[in-house]
């Protein structure tokens, strides 16, 4: 993945970092570049993983993984395979929000994600690098 974005950042004629979460510093023509890949610059991923993980413990998580349990089984009967598991999770998580029609985006601004929760850790370094 690392490799297929600085290829882009360089037919674009960016600065290319040479590794994730390093600033390669930009001239008067081109910003700044930096390349975080979510969740962690290691995992595959999103920023699903980090959300549902700042959150690890919360009572609520028992609630969906059983229905993703469920869901699992059914889908093995039928042959259905489900693509994005992670983005499932959390809306099945912010379900529980009385609003109902609520996203991570919301989420956030409602501060249902754990902000202080060590997961954020990298994404706060990189942000600051910037």
């Amino acid at each position: 993945m690392f490799l297929s974005v600085t290829n882009t950042i360089k037919k674009l004629g960016f600065p290319v970092p040479t590794a994730p979460n390093e600033l390669a510093v930009g001239n008067g023509d081109f910003p700044s570049t930096l390349i975080y890949i979510f969740p962690d610059n290691q995992s595959n991923g999103a920023l699903e993983h980090l959300c549902i993980s700042s959150v690890l413990g919360d009572p609520t998580l028992d609630c969906v993984e059983a229905y993703f349990s469920c869901l699992s089984e059914v889908n093995k009967k039928y042959g259905i395979e489900h693509p994005h598991l992670h983005k499932a999770r959390v809306q099945v998580f912010l379900a529980r929000e009385e609003e109902g029609d609520v996203h991570m985006g919301i989420g956030a601004e409602k501060d249902i994600w754990n902000w202080d929760s060590p997961v954020f850790n990298q994404v706060k370094e990189m942000l600051g690098k910037l």
